[in-house]
């Protein structure tokens, strides 16, 4: 029957807006530490902290792409995916400013 396909489709729509953010949401909280790693190389000053936030940058890519797709997928509006992603951001500045903050000027 139509109603049972449109019901299925229906679930299986809920649950990838669900993994997607959920996706999203593991990511923010991942990032966390390794923006206050960030603030630590940066405060240090005796490393390269690009390699590092490449690095991160490198190993955290597939995830948020595959956690973009399935939002927009799902029809999640753009603007909302932005803002999430945008949100993250901004976590992670914060959490390497912190990170920098907190380490007292005779380094590690």
């Amino acid at each position: 029957d139509e109603d049972e396909i449109a019901a299925a489709i229906g679930e299986n729509v809920n649950k990838d807006k669900n993994t997607a953010i959920m996706i999203w949401v593991g990511i923010l909280l991942d990032a966390i530490p390794e923006s206050l790693v960030i603030g630590f190389i940066v405060s240090e000053g005796t490393r390269n902290p690009l390699v590092f936030v490449v690095g991160v940058f490198l190993s955290n890519f597939p995830e948020a792409m595959a956690s973009g797709a399935t939002m927009k997928t799902v029809g999640l509006a753009t603007w909302k995916i932005m803002a999430l992603w945008t949100g993250t951001c901004i976590v992670t500045g914060i959490g390497a400013m912190i990170g920098a903050a907190i380490i007292p000027d005779t380094g590690l």
